[in-house]
């Protein structure tokens, strides 16, 4: 979950890890899904649900600092970036999850509701899962592009 806090080109930084990495190797590239359902909900009403660039990194409870976010990316962006880097994408699934830390404060009736009905309608629309995860192995000479 570190693709959305670099600042340089994914690009450059697939082709650096590719260039420590052994042939066989996988990489596993885990990002935030776009068209995750809390982005959709603040976009109808009428929140930002891109990165505010210009402010810290946020904290959460426990002293856990959080990386900035500069960008969320698309797969397809990903997975062309990984072509570029000479990386063929093996797999590409959508994962439901939530963040890293909860604080351990019991949840009201309401609050209740409203994560099982988010679960429910991620259960039944993959698309609006929150997490991409594509797995990437090095490309062999004259291979296509993109997804394997």
């Amino acid at each position: 979950m570190l693709v959305e806090h670099l600042r340089e080109n994914p690009e450059l930084v697939l082709r650096t890890l590719k260039s420590h990495q052994l042939p066989h190797g996988r990489l596993i590239i885990a990002t935030a899904n776009l068209g995750r359902l809390g982005s959709r909900l603040r976009a109808l009403l009428g929140r930002s649900f891109l990165p505010d660039w210009k402010s810290g990194p946020q904290h959460r409870p426990g002293g856990w600092p959080l990386a900035p976010v500069y960008r969320f990316y698309t797969a397809s962006e990903l997975t062309t970036w990984a072509g570029e880097a000479g990386y063929a994408v093996t797999d590409c699934e959508l994962l439901d999850g939530e963040q890293t830390y909860w604080a351990p404060l019991p949840l009201t009736v309401p609050q209740y509701l409203i994560a099982v009905s988010k679960a429910k309608v991620k259960g039944a629309m993959p698309g609006l899962r929150d997490h991409m995860v594509l797995t990437l192995r090095h490309q062999e000479k004259g291979e296509q592009i993109g997804r394997a």
